[in-house]
């Protein structure tokens, strides 16, 4: 039998430097320690492709996960026994994962490093539903995970999340022994749907349209936040079902997006079906702010879901320009229809697809079943970090 590991390292490097393509090259730092370490970035001398991968739900007994190449259309199976019957987040290549133990991990999904981070049990009033299931609670404890920089390259990095069915923001630094949550100073916030991080600094966003920013780049050990924006009263829905998404362009320079649900059956709350997107482009000035709807991203495609939110330059990445990506990423509607319907939980992942912003019209960017209570499709950005 042929070991390959024994091949020699200057041989390793000259294979790697001859592969093509992304998919190929994962592969082959996967073979063992040797091969991954001749295959780093320096060796990969093609551009490769910005798109995410669409980590699907995890199939039944098994400790594989299928990863879509949409630019592609296939998949390929990664053996992941560390996300398996956990809840997910991604950001950045990274996944955060949440075990029945209430243990919280950060796994990168290349290189498969794993970081315990504080126990759920660490969060400030982390058992206000203690009359909740664990499963249930599981599902809904932590809504959002944004790195700052990859814990592989800086030491500095800073974990932060949205917990609590009250959407608070928390934050882990490496030395901490439990979550920090941030209580603002500025306004009084109805709930925080997402947060982004750009230049040393983290922007949040609530269900209200509300701007806030977390500036970890003082001295001091706690951030100093301020109330940048507020949408305009106009723009704000008031149905608890509609989800906001915040990217930052450049500087002073931010997009809203706002995501609103199809009812599952006329007058119910419960979404279940093809979501309705709009963006706004909000502008910082010295005193105000100002909001307008945008119907062109230019060639910028936005990817939203169970990730930290990001946008991708379509002309060399392979993917729809003026579109929004996106993944069901609001479990709760399936929870409701149970309730309200009394059938069986059939799992999250239906509400996804591609939406373009120009005509609102929606076409899969997945066309086969791939649902999951605990843990639905979601995008995963590629990092070698």
């Amino acid at each position: 039998m042929v070991n390959w590991s024994a091949l020699s390292p200057d041989l390793l490097v000259q294979i790697a430097k001859r592969v093509k393509l992304l998919d190929d090259f994962v592969a082959f730092r996967g073979v063992c320690s040797s091969w991954r370490s001749a295959a780093n970035m320096r060796n990969f001398m093609f551009k490769y492709d910005q798109l995410p991968l669409l980590m699907l739900a995890p199939r039944e007994s098994s400790n594989r996960r299928d990863f879509f190449n949409i630019s592609k259309g296939v998949s390929r199976q990664v053996c992941l026994p560390e996300a398996n019957d956990k809840k997910t987040l991604s950001s950045k290549g990274w996944l955060l994962t949440i075990d029945r133990d209430w243990r919280i991990f950060l796994l990168h999904l290349y290189s498969r490093v794993r970081i315990e981070l504080p126990n759920i049990k660490s969060f400030e009033d982390w058992d206000a539903d203690d009359c909740i299931s664990p499963n249930i609670m599981r599902l809904f404890f932590l809504h959002k995970f944004v790195l700052s920089s990859s814990p592989l390259e800086d030491e500095d990095y800073i974990v932060m999340v949205i917990y609590g069915c009250d959407g608070k923001l928390a934050y882990f630094k490496p030395g901490c022994k439990t979550w920090i949550t941030v209580h603002p100073t500025c306004s009084q916030f109805m709930g925080f749907s997402d947060v982004f991080y750009y230049q040393s600094k983290f922007y949040a966003i609530d269900f209200l349209g509300q701007l806030m920013v977390c500036d970890f780049s003082s001295d001091n050990c706690n951030p100093v936040d301020q109330l940048l924006a507020e949408m305009p009263s106009g723009l704000v829905r008031t149905k608890v079902i509609d989800k906001l998404y915040l990217v930052v362009v450049s500087h002073g320079v931010f997009w809203v997006i706002q995501r609103h649900g199809v009812s599952a059956r006329p007058g119910s709350n419960c979404t279940t079906g093809n979501s309705v997107f709009h963006v706004f482009e909000v502008k910082l000035s010295t005193n105000s702010s100002s909001w307008f709807e945008i119907k062109d991203l230019g060639n910028r495609s936005l990817f939203v879901g169970h990730n930290s939110s990001f946008s991708v330059v379509s002309h060399i990445s392979d993917c729809k320009p003026n579109c929004i990506y996106f993944t069901d990423d609001f479990p709760e509607s399936c929870w409701w229809v149970a309730i309200e319907e009394g059938v069986e939980l059939e799992g999250a992942g239906k509400d996804m697809g591609i939406y373009c912003i120009q005509d609102g019209s929606i076409v899969p960017h997945f066309e086969g079943e791939s649902y999951h209570f605990l843990s639905p499709p979601m995008w995963v950005e590629r990092s070698f970090n």
